[in-house]
C-alpha cells in the first residue's frame, strides 16, 4: 500500500470520526435540552430505564451529509497551500509540520477558512480569501483534513 493512499485513508477516517463526533455531541445537547423541558413531575424510572442513552445517541445515526474534503481542499485551497498541504513557505504555512499543528487551534482554522487572512508577520504578507459561503460541514471537513496532514 503506498504513503500517498495511506494518507488518503487516514484523512477519510480522520474526517469520518470528526463529524460522527460532532453529530454525537449534537444529538446528546438536543437530547439535554429536551430532558431539561420536561415538567418535574415524572413518572417513577422503570427498571429499563439504562435504554435511554440509546435514545440520545439516535440522532448520531442518521445519515451525515458525505463531504468529499479532498475534492473541496481541491477546489478551494490546493492552488496556494499544494496537495500535500506543504505550503509555500512563509506566504502560506506548511500544514505537514508538528509546530505549525500545535500552535494553531481548530478555531483559528475555521476562522481562516470562514473569514480569510489579512496580516503582515515580518514583513510578509499573509492573504487568503474567506470562503463564507461553504457550508459548516464541509468547513468541518476541511479543517480535520489539514489535521490529517500532520507528520
Amino acid at each position: 500500500m503506498s504513503s500517498q493512499f495511506r494518507k488518503k485513508i487516514q484523512v477519510i477516517v480522520s474526517v469520518c470520526c470528526a463529524l460522527l463526533l460532532a453529530v454525537g455531541l449534537v444529538g446528546t445537547a438536543s437530547a439535554a435540552k429536551k430532558k431539561a423541558k420536561k415538567p418535574a413531575k415524572t413518572a417513577p424510572a422503570k427498571p429499563d430505564a439504562a435504554a435511554e442513552p440509546a435514545k440520545a445517541a439516535e440522532p448520531a445515526k442518521a445519515a451525515a451529509p458525505k463531504v468529499d474534503v479532498t475534492a473541496v481542499f481541491a477546489s478551494k485551497c490546493k492552488a496556494c497551500h499544494g496537495a500535500d498541504g506543504k505550503g509555500k513557505p512563509p506566504k502560506t504555512p506548511d500544514f505537514t509540520t508538528a509546530a505549525w499543528q500545535a500552535k494553531v487551534s481548530d478555531a483559528q482554522i475555521k476562522k481562516a477558512i470562514t473569514e480569510g487572512v489579512d496580516r503582515d508577520e515580518g514583513g510578509v504578507p499573509h492573504k487568503m480569501k474567506a470562503f463564507k459561503d461553504l457550508p459548516a460541514d464541509q468547513v468541518d471537513g476541511l479543517v480535520a483534513f489539514v489535521r490529517g496532514l500532520k507528520k
